[in-house]
């Protein structure tokens, strides 16, 4: 088994003829450059060998990169294997894939000589790692899981140990305060995020006691804010990554530690895993790690944290206020022309809640709220009155996303995958990918994912109604 490391959580994985692709993100930026791929290189997918498996382990934008699949199809069809995630195939479909299979956790799908056992994790989205194994070493890829409750139920299901732990350093450090951006961030702010990754760690810890690899290597974090925004690795990347590294040393010495940037090779001699820069032809520009924190933690951050993505130009308001009419007629269109699909999704969200759908904006200097509403012949997108609750379904979000959205500079599903909007489902319906997609989704991808261009819309790559 020979394992590339491409740049954040992309592998290429080859063993005796078989090449997988595990989370391919071939672009120097992510989230419309709101991030970038650190350390930096470029990909040349043309040069990758025939690939006969792409694997995704979830939904997120820096896992399930659009660009970079169509790139892939564009080249072939391999088979995509991924978590039992409904609105995840449905993407790959749009995108001209045919050979898609769900799997489940800790079933095992085997790929030439290789076989792959998925691993769950402890999240409420459909999201898995994967153990990769062969006649010369066991890998187990663990991404971004939660994965501490299934370590022994794991090693388990393994016909012997495992060799080396791609551990997810700095999961879950950063997410749960997303809300508090362009918000004052205190010096207890930042002490949480401090004890948050000293958590983090030790959870890492304990697993590597249970695991007790023969190499340790922090893994899927290979990305960095711009510079105009760097303030933000601080919150983001709180410890470098050798602080795990160091950690594990302390306690296990007798244990490998490397950290994983783009060029860099894993491969087995006799059983024993060794790492070398090894950077194929499909890697060109490669750089080493160096510091993405140049600011520290405990140095006081702005008071303003500036938006991580670009604003809109001029007046904000005023300009998301002239797209939103663009998108008040995208409505219309489909209305006077009768679309079915359209029709029946106003329909089903009426048997459990009022026809109507609700969008929130935030980030201006106060909220825009607006409603969708169906009738019998017709559905009119407008702002709710001053005195007016935006009820559910409901879908929050921030003005530069949507912004993006209908300038048609980014896709929803981008938005959605990268978990940037908040949902709301009408009360008493069960929260489901189906529900999920069928009462917040579909009706934001007919009033918002259609750029008024011409006489009509014109249609993105992403969810589709429910029929």
């Amino acid at each position: 088994m020979r394992v590339h490391f491409l740049g954040h959580a992309s592998l290429l994985v080859q063993s005796n003829g078989s090449n997988i692709l595990s989370d391919p993100l071939f672009g120097p930026t992510l989230g419309h450059d709101s991030n970038q791929v650190y350390p930096a290189r470029t990909i040349l997918a043309e040069h990758l060998p025939p690939l006969d498996l792409v694997a995704i382990s979830h939904r997120h934008n820096d896992h399930f990169d659009l660009d970079s699949l169509r790139r892939i199809r564009s080249l072939g069809n391999p088979q995509v294997l991924i978590p039992d995630d409904p609105p995840l195939e449905q993407s790959l479909r749009a995108l001209g894939y045919t050979r898609i299979r769900r799997i489940q956790p800790l079933e095992s799908f085997t790929a030439g000589p290789l076989t792959i056992t998925a691993t769950p994790s402890n999240v409420n989205f459909p999201e898995l790692g994967y153990v990769l194994s062969d006649s010369e070493g066991v890998v187990w890829n663990q991404v971004d899981s939660h994965f501490e409750p299934y370590v022994d139920e794991v090693l388990s299901r393994l016909e012997r140990g495992v060799d080396v732990a791609l551990m997810p350093y700095q999961s879950g450090a950063f997410n749960e305060f997303i809300p508090l951006l362009g918000e004052r961030m205190e010096d207890s702010t930042v002490a949480s995020l401090r004890e948050t990754a000293a958590a983090w760690r030790g959870t890492l810890l304990k697993a590597v006691e249970m695991i007790r690899p023969q190499m340790v290597i922090p893994f899927a974090n290979g990305l960095c804010y711009p510079e105009e925004v760097e303030a933000m690795n601080s919150l983001h990347f709180v410890e470098p990554d050798k602080t795990l590294l160091e950690a594990v040393g302390a306690r296990w010495p007798e244990i490998k530690r490397q950290l994983a940037y783009p060029g860099l090779r894993l491969s087995f001699r006799n059983g024993v895993p060794e790492v070398e820069e090894m950077p194929g032809a499909w890697l060109n520009g490669v750089s080493r790690p160096g510091d993405r924190c140049r600011f520290h933690p405990e140095r006081r951050l702005p008071e303003q944290i500036a938006p991580l993505l670009p604003a809109p130009a001029g007046d904000p308001e005023s300009r998301l206020r002239a797209l939103l009419e663009d998108a008040r007629l995208c409505v219309r269109w489909f209305s006077d022309r009768a679309d079915s699909t359209f029709r029946e999704l106003g329909r089903s969200i009426s048997v459990v809640a009022d026809p109507a759908w609700y969008l929130v904006v935030d980030g201006l200097q106060k909220p825009l709220r607006y409603v969708l509403r169906w009738s019998a012949d017709a559905a009119v997108f407008e702002e709710l009155p001053a005195s007016a609750e935006a009820g559910s379904p409901q879908m929050r979000i921030h003005a530069n996303d949507l912004t993006g959205i209908l300038e048609n500079r980014i896709d929803l599903y981008d938005v959605v995958l990268g978990a940037r909007v908040r949902l709301r489902l009408p009360e008493g319906v069960p929260v489901s990918n189906a529900n999920v997609t069928k009462f917040c989704i579909d009706p934001a991808w007919f009033a918002l994912a259609h750029a008024k261009v011409g006489d009509g819309p014109v249609e993105r790559v992403g969810l589709t109604a429910v029929a």
